[in-house]
């Protein structure tokens, strides 16, 4: 198969408007959604009925909501099948070179992309207002936005127990609710909430269990969770079936894990434990053979570490699944695998891998990414980073549109892309002025940090000023101690002893990074005006382009070279001339690819 000359697989941006678009599309759908249902004055319905009237017609209604839902996916499915078949059909008349001409005069490259970016956006707009509309049916927020109520509810323990964020419960749990039950009406639900329960009852939030509990429902007054249960009795939580036996091995693993981070210093069993599986060790709850770290303590060292631009460490990313799928790769290349065993095996170390972690919705991008890497693999394609992330975006979108308001995952998505769109071309030049190994760790920083640092608006009131030399120090350890975190994790139920001397190698690694907080992260912020609000955001992305706008335009000027007609003359191609030049490029090669299946026939 003859490949064009000009493919850079690695640079292929072909999906990163349709990303784009459909990220886009969501947050506005679910922002038009929350404005019109807003104007209904909360604690009251419609017209005024019961709260237990309204939960029936909520449990009648339910059904819209999963209607919706299925109803939009398998409309995105059609109009999925529809281009594709669009593609596959101009794909054969492009042999016919008379047939293509006119079929080139109705679908041009701008055309195609522009129809291919409206069904991004109308993708997104069906499957967020398929939430969304699923969401405001269910019965649990329909007695939610009326009042707090006391229920009993049957759920499905999502996240492993972590310390509460309110006072009036020692620990905390997200949940998926089965069944409400409300003045003896026992309805079906699909929300998802966060319980608060007392510390007695902290040793039943398992992951993967499902508990009966009562509490107050009640809306959430801060945090990504929008539906809260307190408990309100000391036996508020009872397990109604146990997690399955991989949940309760990689529960009996943590819990051996964290036993031996208990006997390191202070800064180990907080640091060692975020590093490996994406938990500070003050957020754990369970058995301990210490007292609990001291709170003055660990606030002021994750406050440190976010000052000094390295809390990003703390979070399970895509380097642990790098570190995990270059292992295994290197372990079977030595066995002379073949390349599809490979893929499989670096395909279920990598599920493995997220399992064992922290839930968070950075390691949904990791895995998802890691998938589809290893999925190129298996058919012997080259990785192409930007087009996995791109295609990692769009599948998550679909699946789950309420992540396009997630941070976290936000904040993964912009990293990578940063790192991949900019980083090869900060680290060419780097060399005129730093030497060329510190380049490589000094240009993946700055263009991650180019990316996140108007979503780090949203969030802090500063910018880290000492992110990149911070990073540069801490670089060299952070695989080694991911490494040693991960050993440990693995070896911890098997003997604690080694377990603990694994724990204690990656400490020596963290108690770098504390240092390296502890120097950079002493005032070292740059305040944003009218942070933690778009605003904020608009700022910095401002100052940015004010920065880098002038070192782009004089490397243009310099590289812009003159190309000669047939007539021997000069011209300099302009901006647009090179995007359509750019478009057609591409509009070839995607028709190509759409082609080659039906070439094999």
């Amino acid at each position: 198969m003859n490949r064009p000359s000009t493919e850079n697989g690695g640079d292929d941006r072909r999906m990163l408007p349709v990303a784009l678009i459909l990220w886009i599309s969501c947050l506005v759908s679910h922002d038009l959604f929350v404005r019109i249902h807003a104007r209904r004055p909360a604690g009251t319905s419609a017209a005024g009925e019961r709260s237990d009237t309204v939960l029936r017609m909520a449990a009648k209604d339910a059904f819209i909501g999963d209607a919706l839902r299925t109803g939009m996916v398998v409309g995105s499915m059609a109009l999925a099948c529809v281009v594709v078949l669009l593609l596959s059909s101009i794909a054969l008349l492009r042999r016919h070179r008379s047939m293509w001409r006119r079929i080139s005069v109705w679908f041009g490259a701008w055309g195609m992309m522009l129809g291919v970016c409206a069904f991004a956006a109308s993708s997104g707009l069906l499957s967020s207002l398929a939430s969304d509309g699923a969401q405001w049916h269910d019965p649990a927020w329909s007695l939610a936005r009326e009042h707090a109520a006391q229920v009993e509810i049957t759920a499905v323990i999502r996240t492993p127990g972590t310390t509460s964020d309110i006072r009036q419960a020692a620990c905390q749990s997200d949940i998926s609710i089965r069944s409400l039950t409300y003045r003896s009406l026992t309805v079906p639900s699909g929300a998802r909430a966060r319980m608060f329960v007392s510390e007695a009852m902290c040793s039943r939030l398992e992951r993967g269990s499902m508990v009966k509990a009562s509490g107050v429902l009640r809306q959430a007054r801060f945090g990504p969770t929008p539906l809260w249960v307190v408990g309100a009795r000391t036996d508020a939580v009872t397990v109604r079936r146990p997690p399955h036996p991989i949940r309760r091995a990689v529960h009996a693993m943590q819990s051996s894990f964290f036993r031996a981070t208990d006997r390191l210093s202070d800064q180990g069993r907080v640091l060692v434990p975020g590093l490996t599986v994406g938990v500070l060790g003050q957020e754990i709850v369970g058995e301990r053979t210490r007292e609990p770290v001291d709170d003055t303590y660990a606030i002021l060292l994750e406050r440190r570490f976010s000052h000094s631009g390295i809390m990003h460490l703390m979070a399970v990313s895509g380097g642990h699944f790098v570190l995990v799928a270059g292992m295994v790769k290197r372990a079977l290349s030595r066995m002379h695998a073949s390349r599809r065993i490979c893929s499989i095996a670096v395909a279920g170390a990598q599920i493995a891998l997220a399992g064992a972690m922290y839930p968070s919705d950075s390691v949904v991008r990791a895995l998802v990414t890691g998938l589809l890497n290893a999925s190129a693999l298996f058919v012997g394609r080259r990785p192409q980073p930007l087009s996995a992330l791109c295609w990692s975006v769009i599948m998550v979108l679909l699946v789950a549109p309420g992540m396009s308001r997630s941070l976290g995952f936000a904040l993964s998505c912009s990293a990578v892309l940063g790192i991949v769109l900019c980083s090869a071309m900060i680290r060419s030049r780097l060399p005129l002025f730093i030497p060329r190994p510190l380049a490589a760790v000094v240009s993946a920083t700055c263009a991650a940090q180019l990316f996140t640092a108007p979503l780090q608006a949203l969030i802090d009131d500063g910018l880290p000023l000492a992110s990149v030399p911070a990073n540069m120090v801490v670089a060299p350890f952070v695989g080694c101690a991911t490494v040693a975190g991960l050993v440990a994790l693995l070896v911890s139920p098997l003997s604690e002893q080694a377990g603990f001397v694994a724990c204690w190698i990656a400490s020596c690694g963290t108690a770098v990074m504390k240092w390296c907080a502890d120097l950079f992260g002493s005032g070292h912020v740059l305040p944003v005006p009218m942070a933690g609000s778009p605003g904020g955001m608009v700022i910095v992305v401002a100052m940015q382009a004010a920065a880098i706008a002038p070192v782009i335009v004089v490397s243009r000027i310099r590289r812009r070279q003159p190309i000669a007609t047939l007539s021997g003359e000069c011209h300099h191609p302009s901006p647009l001339s090179r995007i359509a030049a750019g478009q057609a490029l591409w509009w070839r090669e995607t028709l190509d690819v759409f082609a080659r299946p039906w070439g094999r026939l």
